[in-house]
């Protein structure tokens, strides 16, 4: 019990990303989720960046759609460099900070689906319809038309569709901060493994699929053509 209730590192047996998280403690995961007794922001931060993504793909046994398995006598062996000093602490700082955006972020997440429910009359609408920010203003609305309980009038679809602006907006400059952030945390990784310059160019130039950066540039580059379009058509 006293692992369960302590902070620590949980992570999917069957893993699609590279999402290692901290349990700040209390949770008792079920058999589909490993955990590490530990609250280390330097190793959580190793741990998601794309370097040991990079190592994992390499590493560790590949399923379905190229998902990957930690297995625990494979994990067990895997070598981890946690730093000290001045870097060890520009990476908890970094890491911290990106925690607290996290936070942020699903505190936004409530908010913007409570403000949804509130326009379409309905209390189950769900965290899926977040997604359809993506989408642009035109489909976002049709989409949002199939859950509404009340009629829609051409002044609900200008509220919706400015509530969709907004929204957008919004989750672009969450996926920005969050992308720079991972940028400088991912270098510092890289110093702490003593990479020389070419070891970062194979690296880089050998990224596997869904890498951290990568998963997180295709997000933002979507938001920003979605912003381009809508100001083509305003235009």
């Amino acid at each position: 019990m006293a692992m369960i209730d302590s902070p620590k590192i949980v992570y999917q047996e069957i893993q699609f990303h590279s999402w290692f998280a901290l349990e700040p403690g209390g949770s008792c995961p079920n058999n589909k989720v490993f955990l590490l007794p530990n609250s280390d922001m330097a190793l959580l931060a190793v741990l998601n960046s794309p370097l040991m993504w990079w190592v994992l793909t390499r590493t560790l046994p590949h399923m379905k759609d190229e998902a990957l398995s930690p297995a625990g006598f494979i994990m067990e062996n895997l070598r981890v460099v946690v730093p000290g000093g001045n870097l060890r602490d520009r990476i908890v700082s970094i890491t911290e900070h990106l925690y607290k955006h996290s936070e942020h972020y699903h505190a936004w997440e409530g908010d913007t689906l409570a403000s949804l429910q509130e326009v379409v009359g309905r209390e189950t609408l769900d965290d899926r319809c977040l997604t359809w920010l993506r989408r642009p203003a035109t489909d976002f609305v049709r989409m949002m038309r199939t859950r509404m309980k009340c009629s829609v009038t051409p002044a609900l679809e200008t509220r919706l569709a400015k509530l969709h602006e907004k929204m957008a907006s919004e989750l672009g400059s969450f996926l920005l901060e969050q992308l720079n952030q991972e940028k400088r945390l991912a270098g510092l990784v890289e110093d702490a493994y003593g990479l020389t310059l070419e070891e970062r160019l194979l690296l880089h130039n050998t990224r596997p699929v869904r890498d951290p950066i990568d998963v997180l540039e295709a997000r933002l580059k979507g938001m920003e053509n979605l912003s381009s379009a809508a100001q083509s058509g305003d235009e």
